[in-house]
């Protein structure tokens, strides 16, 4: 915990609020690192390539899936 001397209570709720949020942060950035430093460019690409072409899959079929309900019933 940090000592502060002869500044405003705000001052120190904002430092106390940097030091509850800077550690998780720290955390992340580091986890985020480790994790895009395991795949090249290439297999990253790769991932994203696959990942897209799924999410496509799923909403070209749910776009017509609303087609085919509409169809039938008119």
């Amino acid at each position: 915990m940090l000592k502060l001397i002869g500044t405003s209570m705000s001052k120190q709720k904002r430092i106390i609020m940097f030091e509850k949020y800077s550690t998780p942060s720290a955390y992340l950035c580091g986890v985020l690192s480790t994790g895009f430093g395991f795949l090249t460019l290439d297999e990253w690409l790769a991932v994203t390539g696959i990942l897209s072409t799924i999410g496509t899959f799923f909403i070209n079929l749910y776009y017509k899936r609303k087609e085919h309900k509409l169809k039938n019933e008119h």
